[in-house]
């Protein structure tokens, strides 16, 4: 039999390093490299654009996170990645840092330290796991493995899967898991209420929103919302395919609401006591007083 070729430079994974994740990364404290897949803060306004992303000094940031025009769209730092390297060179010796494993920053760094190819199928799958919750293997399989925060052990199984082979047990657990969480948003689906602009669940904790979105197809805002542990509510926003290209989540001013343009849910430490209608309706009055403003 003809000797298996390699589809990962496992000799390039010690080239990224995984930071701990912190609310602020600031230019002055992160030292130099190649960032992806989280914000370094100011970044824009104080560095100047570059082909995917932004440059300070010795600083670069491949990140679909800034708070800009340019980032708020359908945008994922994996084909920020591969448009970063249509105009400059694989990171040789330069730091490459991530602050979690999820698909997008492991496929964005792995492509930016030269573990994988500037292929677009990554590009695709990051956008279906940061975006669409459209069904992707790549995806699939790397979304729940974030959880276990290796990137070794996330690449070597990324390998098998493009490879057709069976995935290590752990990992094909995790990615049954994916699977079943899908057919759980679909059985889900039914028990939405439509409010206006809004699609809200009520009383069922479920992270993944960006799951249900395939079967929302004409929504324009999703709506989780269930008890906190302690008091009050927790709520998860997120924006349907049918959204206004205009419309941000975060310049609603949304009761107790932390997050980005297309995506956020209550803030740490502040919960709220509205029902999943009446922060709703909230929803639909500020959405429609932005959209006249």
């Amino acid at each position: 039999m003809p000797e298996k070729v390699s589809m990962i430079d496992h000799s390039k994974i010690s080239g990224i390093t995984l930071t701990s994740t912190k609310s602020v990364n600031t230019i002055e404290e992160i030292g130099s490299g190649i960032f992806c897949d989280f914000y370094v803060q100011g970044i824009e306004a104080q560095g100047v654009d570059i082909a995917g992303g932004y440059k300070y000094g010795d600083v670069v940031n491949i990140d679909h996170h800034a708070p800009t025009e340019r980032m708020a769209r359908v945008i994922s730092s994996t084909p920020l990645a591969l448009e970063y390297l249509s105009h400059y060179k694989v990171a040789d010796g330069q730091r490459v840092v991530i602050n979690h494993t999820d698909a997008d920053s492991v496929l964005s760094s792995g492509i930016i330290a030269g573990v994988l190819a500037p292929e677009e199928r990554f590009a695709t799958a990051a956008i279906a796991g940061d975006h669409t919750g459209e069904e992707n293997k790549i995806a699939d399989l790397l979304q729940p493995l974030a959880s276990f925060k290796d990137l070794v052990f996330s690449f070597r199984n990324l390998e098998l899967l493009l490879n057709g082979e069976a995935l290590e047990p752990e990992a094909e657990k995790a990615f049954a898991r994916r699977r079943d969480d899908r057919k759980t948003c679909e059985a889900l689906a039914n028990d939405f209420t439509y409010w206006g602009r809004v699609c809200f669940l009520e009383g069922l904790q479920f992270s993944e929103v960006e799951l249900f979105l395939p079967f929302f197809p004409k929504a324009e805002i999703l709506l989780i919302h269930y008890p906190a542990k302690v008091a009050g509510n927790e709520i998860r926003v997120r924006l349907g395919p049918a959204a206004p290209r205009s419309l941000w989540l975060n310049k609603l001013n949304l009761p107790n609401f932390g997050g980005r343009w297309n995506a956020g849910s209550s803030r740490r430490m502040e919960k709220t006591h509205l029902t999943a209608r009446q922060y709703a309706d909230v929803i639909n009055q500020k959405v429609d007083a932005f959209l006249e403003g």
